[in-house]
């Protein structure tokens, strides 16, 4: 029976490996502390966009979410009402400018500059144009 001669440690062998997992261990816990700040951090948005949905949605005033190019994205159930509709799903995807009363359509190049213009902070257009909806009975709306 042949016996495998072993080769004995370097003497600051257990001291470097002992360091090596120090400094993992370090950077797992960092690593650690990191995950969790960001996953309080998601938490705190998710309830704030909570909050804001619940705002939204029981708001007793109309209210409208709309992108830059005057597409309606969102209304709450008080706007559908106020237009005299059965629900949100019925202005969804149509442009604001459908909704608009004859005499703010004029207004119509003035209001996507003003409205970008709000929603990216360039410089305001010195015409700042009234907008009023039209509800399905011919009631303007603010």
């Amino acid at each position: 029976m042949t016996t495998r001669a072993s080769h004995p440690a370097p003497p600051d062998a257990p001291k470097t490996q002992v360091k090596d997992l120090q400094q993992k261990n370090t950077r797992l816990r960092e690593q650690k502390v990191a995950a969790d700040q960001q996953q309080a951090e998601d938490q705190r948005y998710e309830r704030s966009q909570d909050r804001f949905r619940t705002v939204f949605k029981n708001s007793p005033m109309g209210q409208k979410i709309i992108d830059p190019d005057l597409f309606i994205r969102q209304v709450n159930p008080a706007l559908a009402a106020m237009l005299g509709l059965k629900g949100p799903q019925q202005v969804v995807g149509r442009r604001v400018i459908e909704f608009a009363h004859p005499d703010s359509v004029k207004d119509r190049p003035w209001l996507k500059v003003w409205f970008r213009s709000r929603i990216y902070q360039v410089p305001r257009p010195d015409h700042v144009p009234e907008s009023y909806l039209e509800c399905v009975n011919g009631i303007l709306i603010a």
